[in-house]
């Protein structure tokens, strides 16, 4: 939960999945808290991640438009910014901390965040675009030194030797 003291532009929310009676076969129930940490999130997830009613978790990054305090939060006073999955539990006890791709809300804040990751996105691209072009030349100059040796090789006196041998055989 978060604390009477939070107070920033991000938290972490807490998906609890479980069987409702235990059960494999049971309909899944779910339960949904938010913290003021991932440290506190994990810890929570692990108090009941070995029942027997356990079924699978998940922690999302939520980030909003503002510095907010838990009772901003229970109002509802802030807009969503961006969600990213963070960590991911299986009920075979299986963890998966692999970021997920960030998801990106409407809104003038995640427009300039969204614009700026794009950017740093088609800069990568474009260096691997001009690594590319820059193989192509090097297998272009090596494929054409390759054949001008081949056809030195061809017209070598070796060659014409062999030729004659052929031709007199």
């Amino acid at each position: 939960m978060l604390s009477k003291k939070f107070k920033s532009n991000k938290f972490y929310e807490v998906t609890r999945y479980w069987f409702k009676y235990g059960n494999e076969d049971d309909a899944l129930e779910n339960t949904v808290t938010v913290w003021d940490s991932f440290e506190k999130a994990i810890a929570y997830i692990e108090r009941y991640a070995t029942g027997l009613k356990f079924a699978s978790a998940s922690v999302e990054e939520i980030v909003v438009n503002k510095e907010i305090t838990a009772d901003d939060y229970k109002r509802g006073d802030y807009e969503y910014v961006s969600t990213q999955k963070v960590y991911d539990v299986t009920d075979d006890c299986v963890e998966d901390f692999t970021k997920e791709e960030i998801c990106y809300f409407k809104s003038e804040q995640a427009d300039e965040t969204a614009q700026q990751v794009n950017e740093e996105k088609s800069k990568t691209l474009k260096s691997d675009m001009d690594n590319q072009e820059k193989n192509i030349a090097i297998n272009y100059v090596f494929a054409d030194e390759s054949l001008a040796h081949f056809k030195n090789s061809l017209n070598s006196n070796d060659n014409k030797n062999i030729e004659k041998e052929i031709r007199a055989g």
